[in-house]
């Protein structure tokens, strides 16, 4: 699941860069692009919280929700549990995603977290 997570991450971080003609995702943070917009033209939106962005479908359906890393040399911040099943959920229902692997995740979040927390724990150890 992280790695599908990490791939759409990085679509959609090329897709603010290459829409919004930004050097690096993170500008998306500057306070010229803070808020809700659309990405006209390309049925995708984004809406900017903290130190992350929410970029979804405009139709409603999938997107991701990703933070920037605090971090020097690290640009984007691991995943959270919730941010993974949010994933799982938006993707499932985009169909961008193999529902079979994910719906148990979907269906019941807490019997997965323990898996879910370990493999966490193995992509970005503390």
């Amino acid at each position: 699941m992280i790695a599908d997570w990490i791939s759409y991450r990085d679509a959609a971080a090329a897709l603010l860069v290459a829409q919004l003609n930004l050097e690096c995702p993170r500008d998306v943070l500057r306070p010229e692009h803070r808020g809700r917009r659309d990405l006209v033209g390309t049925g995708w939106s984004y809406r900017t919280h903290g130190i992350g962005v929410d970029v979804t479908r405009t139709n409603g359906h999938g997107g991701i929700d990703f933070d920037f890393s605090a971090l020097d040399g690290q640009l984007f911040a691991p995943p959270d549990f919730w941010r993974l099943v949010l994933f799982a959920k938006r993707s499932v229902h985009d169909r961008t995603i193999d529902s079979h692997r994910y719906k148990p995740i979907i269906d019941d979040a807490e019997r997965y977290r323990n898996l879910i927390d370990a493999e966490l724990d193995h992509q970005f150890p503390t």
